[in-house]
């Protein structure tokens, strides 16, 4: 047992933490008495634990209680009691202890545990291969450094471990390389082992263990020692005149190889191969469909593509890591979408604090609002930050005044990025040469910023050369600017632009014929540019010509100052030449000559300078802005391209699937992009939850496919039945995005429309929640689902008839028009409907008169909605709507109502046996029976409180009679000539009362269990709703404790629904 004194362990701290940080974070706790940060005696950096001492025990306790898991800094810190210490305080000498308790005898391994049962179809190594996918990359790297930590720090133990699991040793080697950690040499070494005719595979001479716990065979070996990971096997000698493989003939290879073959090679081969395809897209791989050789050849580059774009950020993501690309830049860079590249040498070195701070946010808030996303670039602490957040921003620009911030050109990258790796928290803001280089490796290829620099006067003297220049000869970012400064060296450094390669143009800004390049301050400079642009698509056709030639030069556009904020030609020549006098007087020159000499313009100039500076910066912003958006449009043909209004995805749908030849069910809903905002204060021990309206929030970000009817569908397809969404995206990258979400989650797209962009944008969705996780305000937009173009009829009749579904779900998100033809087509084809409101505004579409979808006439057995699952609130709207429609009004309605049964008095009675109380003064039960002549089946969720099933039982149904059932009829008809035969009422408890500190999200919670359901009716033969709802039940609660918006684990259900 663990002491329970005052005394805690603190472990997985991040490196980057200092012992002050941890210090302030531990006192909320308590008081800290003592605490020390263990390190390494010969290199004294922090080795990731250490020890604490509180005043009390109970400050010790509310530590371990409320400070373990917390995360910080990306990682999440374990604080617990020391169990290798039971005195009542932090050891008086860590290092001594320490050494003494590396002599002492480790006790045995615990037992370890038992594996899990695989699927037949799923071979153990391919499990481990998915489920460390699915891990983010941090995650990863905790796990192997902590693996690394065990091997320097008791060899005999990780041996014994690794001994005991060898499914472990097969997960640590796939992580590695997941994270691109080992040598990629080995590939070309396995090709060419399998191209060898009758070669012995490697892996029949090498001694195997066993399999344990269901996990593959692997070798045992002895417990490595660094040096071991420090060089690459020995190559074996290859024949002289074997010739290169180039890297697309090496993936050609590597595609077609066939199981066996991978099967046969050693595990550290089989694995390099494993996690390649993996990387490439195993789904084409899997399909098995034959395609020409320039679709194939095509589908390569793409391929060689994708491994390209993420190398650097694999390399990059091993500890310490330099480069940071937040989540933000990295979706949107993922999905498509315009991202402009923002310096910050202009805050740390060009504006005083807080002013810098007001310029950053304004600036980013130009580009958002119209319409791209801001990537601030700049060094934190040693770290580059490519898309910082406003609190990033503030402590980067808030430094100038508390310690020396570097100016950073591509010279200091590797000096500041070390220090900081040598204990250094250094901060820099990054110049235009710094930022295109940072942006370049992130993806990123448009760049706004103010002014460019360029070749001083007397340059041809003293080789004062701007590193932006030389930047933008090598490196492929468009930089947007207002020119040079006009007492640097214009012509000249016109002329060493043409020298590097870069393509130089300005805008016309409204001016017709040749126009000057611009010189910052002023729109003329007596210098012609030597190309002019007309406007921000030319510029973005220029950009995107030149991406398509093998250049590694950038482009830059000078975008001329406001006329209205200019400084006129011949007034700014006289400031200039005085600055430039006394700089000259003063012997400025070097990296320090430009700030002097801004700074005199300044004081010359009245302080007309910085509103020239502030007008042509914004004004870049928003030009380099539009610029980006219109490169994005046209980058959209490099995508894919989808046949518009097709049922099955063309081209790229039908390479990946071909339709399935039966479906259970066909869920007709929504497909959408959901991003969701959790509230997250700097401290846990902030009372409110509630994020503060009219000004920024720290959060963290999560987006994923969503939608109701994705949601319903995907938990069908989790709980083991054929489903097919169809739904609508647009041509556009959202779209495109969710298509390949849906194909790694293992669901077909055939079922999914493509409308043009001119019609309608892929649906989203964005949450923003508080620091509970509930709700605070959600907007959306559904209106693909209400294009005119998914009304025909014939178009859901052919999707019907195509996958002969058993059953068709709806979701309340379509248009009136469109959903009635749906429930037409579906209802022709004999096939039952049910339907999930989605909410109570859009549950009042199909039963308002206007509508025309629920009529008086369409009662039962001529209804059109056979099963519906609202929620408490929205069966009261429905029944309100109902009502106000006059639906209760109907002679064919009271015709029902008559032979259900019902007693004319002692009603409540009744429902008060099958019910209680609460629901009975609400009105739920009764209201249920008034809207069941035309929704024959109603489950209400009542969220903690269970579910109400409402039914209609048609004459001769067995349950009628069945004592078991006898509790729950409600009513018997009394009627000879009549299909009704009476209502089974039943209200379901909760599966389980989850406290409120396991609610991890309410999102999805409904659709997962009216999928579940659904795949419960078609796969249990012969079961009824009330059979299946108690699974569906379990099954909320799994997805009430997961982040996502249906939990995974619902799978594991998928056995106690097959009764096929």
């Amino acid at each position: 047992m663990a002491s329970k004194g005052r005394s805690v362990f603190i472990g997985n701290i991040p490196f980057n933490l200092t012992e002050e940080e941890i210090l302030h974070l531990l006192s909320q706790a308590g008081t800290v008495t003592k605490f020390r940060l263990m390190t390494n005696p010969e290199t004294g950096k922090p080795k990731g634990f250490g020890f604490a001492d509180f005043a009390d025990a109970d400050a010790a306790a509310s530590a371990v209680r409320n400070l373990n898991d917390f995360e910080i800094n990306g990682r999440r810190i374990r604080v617990d009691y020391p169990h290798n210490n039971e005195k009542d305080s932090v050891p008086t000498d860590y290092q001594q202890q320490e050494a003494a308790m590396g002599q002492v005898q480790q006790a045995p391994l615990p037992p370890l545990p038992p594996g899990t049962e695989l699927p037949p179809n799923l071979r153990s190594g391919d499990a481990i291969s998915q489920t460390l996918n699915t891990l983010p990359p941090q995650q990863l790297l905790d796990v192997l450094t902590q693996m690394k930590q065990l091997v320097m720090s008791d060899p005999a133990r990780a041996t014994e471990l690794l001994k005991q699991a060898p499914q472990l040793s097969y997960a640590i080697f796939q992580s590695l390389i997941l994270m691109n950690l080992v040598d990629p040499q080995v590939l070309a070494k396995v090709v060419e082992q399998t191209s060898r005719a009758g070669a012995t595979p490697l892996s029949q001479h090498q001694p195997q263990v066993q399999p344990q716990y269901g996990y593959p065979q692997m070798p045992v070996h002895a417990a490595p020692t660094p040096q071991q990971y420090q060089a690459p096997p020995p190559q074996m000698s290859q024949p002289q005149s074997a010739p290169a493989l180039s890297q697309e003939e090496l993936l050609r290879q590597v595609m077609q190889m066939d199981q066996a073959t991978i099967d046969s090679l050693p595990p550290t081969e089989r694995g390099q191969i494993m996690a390649l395809r993996q990387q490439l897209g195993e789904f084409y791989l899997d399909t098995q469909l034959e395609c020409n050789e320039l679709e194939y050849g095509l589908l390569t580059k793409i391929c060689i593509s994708r491994v390209a774009v993420y190398s650097f950020a694999r390399n990059s993501s091993t500890k310490p890591s330099f480069f940071k690309v937040s989540e933000e830049v990295q979706d949107a860079l993922a999905r498509g979408k315009p991202v402009v590249a923002l310096e910050t040498t202009i805050y740390t070195h060009g504006w005083p604090y807080p002013e810098n701070v007001a310029l950053a946010s304004h600036l980013e808030s130009l580009v958002r609002v119209h319409g791209g996303i801001p990537a601030t670039i700049g060094i934190l602490n040693g770290v580059a930050k490519v898309g910082m957040t406003p609190e990033e921003i503030i402590e980067l620009t808030a430094s100038i005044d508390k310690q020396k911030v570097w100016k950073l050109s591509r010279r200091d990258l590797g000096f500041i990025a070390g220090l900081g790796l040598n204990g250094e928290r250094l901060n820099g803001g990054t110049t235009i040469a710094g930022t295109m280089v940072l942006a370049h490796l992130a993806g990123i290829k448009i760049f706004a910023t103010g002014g460019l620099g360029g070749v001083h006067r007397g340059g041809e003297s003293s080789m004062d050369v701007s590193a932006d220049l030389t930047e933008l000869g090598r490196t492929p970012v468009t930089v947007i600017s207002s020119g040079c400064k006009s007492f640097l060296d214009i012509p000249r450094t016109l002329e060493y632009l043409e020298t590097q390669g870069v393509g130089v143009g300005t805008f016309a800004d409204g001016r017709e014929g040749a126009v000057d390049f611009p010189a910052f301050f002023s729109r003329d400079s007596g210098t012609k540019s030597p190309k002019v642009i007309k406007n921000e698509a030319e510029a973005a056709a220029i950009i995107y010509a030149q991406s398509k030639f093998p250049l590694q030069s950038g482009l830059h556009f000078a975008n001329p100052v406001p006329e209205n904020a200019q400084v006129p030609k011949v007034e700014m020549d006289t400031i200039i030449a005085k600055a430039i006098q006394m700089a000259d007087e003063a012997g400025i020159g070097g990296s320090d000559n430009t700030p002097f000499v801004l700074n005199k313009i300044k004081e010359l100039s009245n302080g007309k300078s910085v509103q020239a500076n502030k007008a042509l910066v914004e004004s870049n912003v928003i030009r380099g802005t539009k610029v980006a958006v219109e490169l994005a449009k046209l980058e959209l043909q490099d995508e894919p391209i989808l046949e518009r209004g097709s049922i099955a995805v063309s081209k790229v749908g039908e390479f990946h699937h071909s339709l399935p030849p039966k479906t259970d069910i066909i869920i007709a809903g929504s497909l959408a992009s959901d991003l969701m905002c959790d509230y997250a204060p700097f401290s846990h021990s902030e009372l409110d939850p509630q994020p503060v309206m009219g000004t920024s929030n720290p959060a963290r970000f999560g987006s994923s496919i969503g939608g109701v009817g994705h949601n319903v569908a995907y938990a069908a397809h989790l709980a083991g039945a054929s489903v097919v969404l169809s739904s609508a995206v647009a041509n556009d990258p959202s779209g495109r995005s969710l298509l390949t979400g849906l194909e790694r989650n293992g669901m077909t797209t055939s079922g999914i429309t493509i409308l043009d962009t001119s019609e309608a944008s892929t649906a989203q969705y964005v949450a923003v929640n508080d620091a509970r996780k509930d709700l605070v305000l959600a907007m959306s937009d559904f209106s693909i689902l209400s294009c005119s173009s998914l009304e025909s009829v014939e178009h859901w009749t052919s999707m019907i008839a195509a996958h002969e579904p058993e059953w068709v779900v709806v979701d309340g998100n379509w248009s009136p028009a469109i959903f009635s033809r749906i429930v037409s087509a579906a209802k022709a084809a004999g096939k039952p409907v049910a339907w999930e409101p989605v909410s109570t505004h859009k549950t009042t579409r199909i039963l308002q008169q206007a509508s025309r979808i629920i009529r008086p006439e369409t009662v039962w057995p001529h209804h059109l909605i056979d099963l519906a699952s609202p929620n408490a609130v929205e069966l009261d709207t429905m029944w309100a709507t109902a009502s106000k429609s006059l639906l209760f009004e109907s002679e064919s309605w009271w015709h029902i109502i008559d032979q259900l049964g019902l007693p004319s008095a002692g009603a409540r009675d009744r429902f008060l046996q099958v019910t209680d109380a609460h629901l009975v003064d609400q009105g739920v039960p009764q209201r249920t029976i008034q809207l069941l002549p035309f929704i024959p089946c109603i489950i209400t969720k009542l969220g903690p409180n269970g579910c109400l099933l409402t039914q209609l039982l048609k004459h001769g149904d067995a349950r009628l009679t069945d004592p078991d059932y006898a509790p729950y009829i409600l009513s018997r008809s009394t009627y000879q000539n009549t299909n009704v035969g009476g209502v089974y009422m039943r209200l379901f408890p909760s599966a389980e009362v989850v406290p409120e500190a396991e609610v991890i999200s309410v999102n999805g919670v409904g659709d997962t269990m009216l999928g579940v359901l659904m795949a419960g009716l078609v796969r249990k033969k012969g079961a009824h709703v009330e059979d299946v709802i108690p699974i569906a039940q379990r099954a909320a609660i799994k997805t009430l404790r997961s982040n996502d918006s249906v939990s995974r684990s619902v799978r594991d259900l998928s056995v106690e629904l097959d009764s096929r």
